[in-house]
């Protein structure tokens, strides 16, 4: 599939995300235009590639982060690897908020939603995350694991550093080697 828009980095051969505008005027024709948040939301329900999911995500978090969320929680489950990339950066920058809904996801049942919502909750570097990220640290998947130990370490909360003691001794030598970089990082 060649790439969607034409912004200077097409001709490079890299794919970029079209603006909110592009993708409406793909969708409904070019002389309408979104306003409100109800029709980024619309092109995000009949969004058929990624790129369009992804820029109307990018669209509705800047519009209203709080109405957004629950597409974004939505979207961590998202058959593609890079729709639930672009939501998990937008939560995460999404603050305080975010972090109950996020919070719930570390109960999830497929192991991809409990990473990108631990990553999220990492990025957010508010301490109110801090007890959510810990209770990954025990996690079945050692990708879980992982993330948790990242997400300590952005915290950088110095009583944190010996909740990740265990993670030190951890069968994944990745993410032992996480948790050595994030004691490292709290301890300075």
């Amino acid at each position: 599939m060649p790439p969607i828009g034409d912004d200077e980095g097409d001709w490079q051969g890299q794919r970029t995300i079209p603006s909110r505008t592009k993708i409406f005027h793909m969708i409904y024709g070019k002389n309408n235009t979104p306003s409100t948040f109800d029709q980024i939301a619309g092109i995000y329900r009949t969004a058929e590639s990624p790129e369009e999911k992804i820029a109307a995500l990018r669209d509705m978090g800047s519009s209203d982060r709080e109405q957004a969320i629950p597409f974004l929680i939505g979207a961590l489950r998202d058959d593609n690897k890079e729709v639930r990339k672009a939501a998990t950066e937008i939560l995460g920058s999404a603050g305080e908020s975010a972090i109950a809904p996020l919070a719930a996801l570390l109960r999830d049942e497929w192991w991809v939603v409990r990473y990108r919502a631990c990553e999220a909750l990492g990025m957010i570097k508010n301490p109110l995350a801090y007890p959510h990220i810990r209770s990954a640290i025990s996690d079945e998947k050692d990708h879980v694991r992982y993330m948790a130990a990242k997400g300590i370490g952005t915290l950088g909360i110095p009583a944190a550093a010996l909740d990740l003691e265990p993670l030190l001794e951890d069968e994944n030598p990745y993410v032992r080697r996480m948790a050595a970089n994030a004691v490292v990082r709290i301890k300075g």
